[in-house]
């Protein structure tokens, strides 16, 4: 019996080999797939797994009798097993320098009054040469990918604050406060638009942008970093594409979780290349024919210009877009971040200088509108991010009807506080309608000629309202 037993554990651990994962999701969520067959938490469970049930079925097979204290001991062995694993790996994040620092601080008196919060930057005094291409994320991907755009040579330089400037002076007349985009992510040093603006305008610019970061992070770093510079103009680039995506707090940030260091050590990060060179690798070119037959549209065409060109997206971007305007305007999140825009006002009125608001569009605000996506695709698509959706016309047609409702919204808060907006869209899409390509293919941000575009728009703006006039710059 115990041998029947033995052999029925090694059938199932075979058997579970045998059921793929959902491969068109893990294509269209742009998630890894190993082996071409399993998603990774579905591969990892059964690395997992298939030892634990042998090594059961090597116990049943042999004399050894099934006591207490034989399954304590292997109990033990598996546990100490998978602690120090995690433990080398979580070891590994204290010796290695991190992408990223953050900060807690707290200040008091005036707008900022009972500030507490942290901010985010790169290590100081660094600089990173690489290689910017253009390439689906994940090696398994969509079916027989488009090329995407021409590789862009990098240099990524951060200052002694550990933000990307040339420089640090006691004054700047520009600073400009966001996320990636703002920071100027995927080109470099000088093809990133706040490098470009100061060129254009012939002002000082100190770029706070920081990627990973919300609006929430952006005043923290103002506050902190910025008013010391006595700037003229302040912009805040808000990026659509996550800005809105959690309510905003104004609280001392938590510590890091365990979990987030697992995630963020350097040695998970090489079983990562590990696992995308060596299992990730294979099957990769395997053909899909569901994806083929409900969602060949992704990578979107846009073709127009000398040549055509693509531009793909997850479905969470699209589902940013997907909520009614009178939604958005009463939703928490909308609310706290008015908060936290007030606060910036406040600021300004107290230290003197102009805010602007500079919204950026994701990619598929700026695309979608530019072409025609069967309904039934376009549904099929937002399906794994949104239930219970109703007809694809409904879907359809409620997405576009209320693709400008954030930026829209924003724009209201702008006028109705008197301060000044900055719209890039229009520009960015008529642009890219033209045969321009604005973003990259296979990443959500601007490609060095985007980089131009935004310095361009917003440079224009500036001087329209007359914050680039050398009569103002005398008055500082």
């Amino acid at each position: 019996m115990r041998k029947l037993f033995a052999v029925i554990l090694v059938f199932i651990s075979l058997v579970l080999w045998v059921v793929p994962s959902d491969i068109v999701k893990l294509i269209v969520l742009q998630r890894p797939i190993l082996i071409g067959r399993y998603a990774q938490g579905h591969f990892a469970s059964l690395l997992l797994l298939t030892p634990m049930l042998w090594l059961l079925a090597g116990v049943l097979f042999s004399s050894l009798s099934l006591n207490k204290r034989l399954l304590i001991n292997t109990g033990l062995l598996v546990a100490s097993s998978l602690f120090s694993i995690l433990f080398v790996v979580w070891l590994s994040k204290l010796i290695i320098t991190p992408r990223y620092v953050e900060e807690n601080f707290s200040i008091e008196g005036g707008a900022s009054q009972r500030w507490q919060g942290t901010i985010r930057h790169r290590p100081p005094n660094k600089r990173y040469v690489y290689t910017q291409v253009d390439i689906p994320i994940q090696v398994r991907s969509y079916p027989n990918p488009p090329a995407g755009y021409p590789d862009v040579p990098i240099t990524l330089t951060s200052d002694a604050n550990g933000y990307r400037n040339a420089d640090i002076t006691d004054h700047y007349e520009i600073v400009v406060i966001g996320d990636s985009f703002a920071a100027g992510s995927r080109v470099s040093d000088e093809q990133a638009w706040p490098v470009l603006l100061s060129e254009l305008s012939g002002m000082g610019l100190y770029n706070l942008g920081t990627s990973g970061t919300d609006i929430y992070n952006y005043i923290s770093s103002l506050i902190a970093k910025g008013l010391k510079l006595k700037p003229k103009v302040v912009v805040l680039m808000i990026y659509e594409g996550n800005d809105f995506k959690r309510v905003a707090k104004q609280a001392k940030p938590e510590e890091a979780t365990f979990s987030d260091s697992l995630k963020d050590s350097p040695l998970t990060a090489s079983l990562k290349k590990l696992s995308r060179s060596v299992f990730e690798s294979i099957n990769a070119s395997e053909d899909v024919p569901a994806y083929n037959k409900n969602l060949s549209w992704m990578p979107v065409k846009i073709d127009s210009g000398d040549e055509p060109h693509y531009y793909s997206f997850k479905p969470q971007r699209v589902k940013y877009l997907s909520v009614e305007r009178s939604k958005f305007e009463n939703s928490k999140v909308w609310k706290s971040n008015i908060i936290l825009l007030d606060k910036f006002i406040a600021l300004s009125k107290e230290n003197n200088f102009t805010p602007v608001i500079a919204y950026a569009p994701s990619k598929p605000h700026v695309v979608l509108p530019l072409v025609d996506i069967p309904a039934e695709g376009f549904k099929h698509f937002l399906s794994y991010k949104m239930k219970n959706l109703p007809s694809a016309d409904v879907v359809k047609d409620s997405f576009y009807s209320n693709l400008d409702a954030q930026e829209k919204t924003v724009e209201a808060y702008c006028q109705d506080r008197g301060i000044s907006f900055v719209s890039t869209t229009s520009k960015l899409q008529s642009m890219t309608d033209a045969g321009m390509q604005l973003y990259y293919t296979y990443d959500q941000h601007w490609t060095p000629k985007g980089n131009e575009v935004v310095a361009d728009i917003i440079y224009q703006h500036l001087s329209k309202i007359d914050l680039l006039s050398s009569t103002d710059l005398q008055t500082l």
